[in-house]
């Protein structure tokens, strides 16, 4: 093989483990939905032919043969990669520096990217758009006056000050909590539904709603409204102190972190990073930030099980794949991480997190930061697979067990994850 540059090599890490690990390649909501273009509701009676309703049927029941024939684990498949996994050192050690140079990003001077014209287009296209609300009816113009003043458009951007999530929070893409649909029938695919912030998150604040409840942050890959009571100031003492302390990473899902305050606990998904204040042996004592006087960060000390979590990064490794990955297998589909449920990138982003592996939040984009792809939708299947074995992809030279399998992938179902070596749609 040629000698790969740096940045080919981070990437194709990357594009190895996409591959391998089931989990990219496909998203759908199995009969219908949006992912896959149809309706998950029966037909009316008499609406549709004998056939479509056989169709319908079928399609309730059926079980892809892929689900039957093979075991919904990974640690068969990862220990069936072996040595493959290993990645050289240069290598892991270029993914960790991007990871928390992006993960910080947002506590960093000038290093947003952030456009403020382009955001405020966006919201006023919002504003702009029928939309339907929870009860099926048309949002009200009243309604959407009122929301859209509460963004205050004229005065945005007024802030650039460096925070935390103080608690796992729900972005949006407007200050309200009413779901925004397409059309009538259109739940669950709230259009406002934006990506989770997790449990002490980096944040920069950008703008306060006009009834200071909501702020527009900008994270790590994205930015959106959160509401307030999630977000703590921080200054450059508290930044450094965070940034320079070891930090452990939550491998139990929805871990619950207390918040240092005896007062409550937070759901921690796989993929939060904790600052580690102790080891105490059968536990960790962590660092949580919860909102003090004046709405500035303090840090607090909080104690976690020490399954929960573990030093960060986790070794890429056959038994730390099934340890994470076992977990998101079979989970549910959830719109824009909607109900704390993931959506397909969602998935794949917590999947890598506790690795140090960074990804961009949205498919499209995940599949962009790979360079020198080749286009195989005009391709037949058996065309893809060819060309997939011929290039040697590294998913598919780690991944494979037998030379005449395709790579495998990850199919998001009605009813979750699954693995199969079925080719599916990104999502």
């Amino acid at each position: 093989m040629k000698k790969l540059t740096e940045k080919t090599c981070i990437y194709l890490a990357k594009l190895a483990m996409l591959g391998g690990l089931l989990l990219l390649s496909a998203c759908s909501l199995g009969s219908g939905g949006k992912a896959a273009g149809g309706s998950l509701l029966p037909s009316p009676p008499g609406a549709e032919s004998a056939r479509q309703d056989r169709v319908h049927r079928l399609s309730e029941s059926y079980e892809i043969e892929d689900l039957r024939r093979i075991p919904q684990r990974l640690d068969w498949l990862a220990a069936a990669a072996a040595d493959r996994l290993v990645l050289s050192d240069p290598c892991r050690d270029r993914l960790l520096d991007e990871f928390q140079r992006r993960f910080f990003a947002p506590w960093e001077a000038g290093a947003n990217g952030f456009d403020p014209e382009e955001t405020r287009q966006f919201m006023v296209q919002q504003g702009r758009a029928t939309w339907y609300g929870a009860n099926k009816r048309v949002i009200s113009p009243e309604e959407m006056q009122e929301i859209m003043s509460n963004c205050d458009i004229q005065g945005f951007p007024s802030r650039n000050d460096t925070a935390i999530a103080v608690a796992p929070g729900h972005l949006r893409g407007l200050p309200t909590r009413q779901p925004f649909f397409e059309s009538a029938g259109d739940f669950p695919f709230d259009m406002l539904s934006f990506p989770h912030v997790k449990l002490n998150e980096p944040l920069r604040v950008l703008h306060t709603s006009r009834d200071g409840g909501w702020l527009f942050v900008q994270t790590g890959y994205t930015t959106g409204w959160l509401e307030r009571r999630d977000v703590a100031l921080v200054d450059q003492a508290f930044i450094e102190c965070w940034k320079l302390a070891p930090h452990l990473v939550v491998v139990r899902d929805n871990e619950p972190v207390p918040d240092g305050r005896g007062v409550g606990v937070f759901p921690a998904k796989i993929g939060t990073v904790l600052p580690l204040s102790r080891d105490g042996g059968d536990d960790w004592q962590v660092r949580v930030a919860s909102a003090g006087e004046g709405g500035r960060a303090e840090s607090r000390t909080a104690v976690i099980p020490r399954a929960a979590a573990a030093p960060f990064p986790l070794a890429f490794n056959a038994e730390n794949i099934a340890r994470v990955g076992d977990q998101l297998l079979g989970e549910p589909y959830g719109w824009g991480e909607a109900y704390g449920l993931r959506d397909c990138s969602a998935l794949l982003r917590d999947f890598f997190l506790p690795f140090g592996i960074w990804l961009p939040r949205t498919s499209a984009d995940q599949v962009a930061s790979v360079p020198d792809r080749i286009d195989l939708a005009r391709l037949k299947p058996a065309e893809k697979e060819e060309t997939i074995l011929d290039r040697e992809f590294p998913s598919c030279r780690c991944f494979t067990s037998r030379v005449t399998s395709c790579c495998m992938s990850g199919v998001m179902r009605k009813g979750g994850l699954w693995c199969s070596t079925t080719p599916g749609r990104s999502a």
